[in-house]
């Protein structure tokens, strides 16, 4: 993943992020990317269940929300 560029304007908060990463045995850019991933996800379904119709579809069972389809896989290799 050598696309993604990351700026920390904190050294504090790089730092607790790449130990994380190294803890985790992945890069700091995918973790980051995981984090976000992981995020959207608790936001969407936040934004789900307090504004979905009783009528309408509910999200695929253990697939990403449909508006996030396609945009990103999380690879977990531990």
């Amino acid at each position: 993943m050598s696309d993604l560029r990351l700026h920390f304007t904190d050294p504090a908060r790089r730092a607790a992020i790449v130990a994380a990463a190294e803890a985790e045995g992945i890069g700091v850019e995918e973790f980051v990317l995981e984090a976000a991933y992981e995020r959207a996800l608790r936001v969407n379904e936040r934004h789900a269940s307090s504004e979905r119709p009783a009528s309408s579809e509910p999200e695929p069972e253990g697939g990403a929300p449909r508006w996030l389809q396609g945009t990103y896989q999380v690879s977990h290799r531990y």
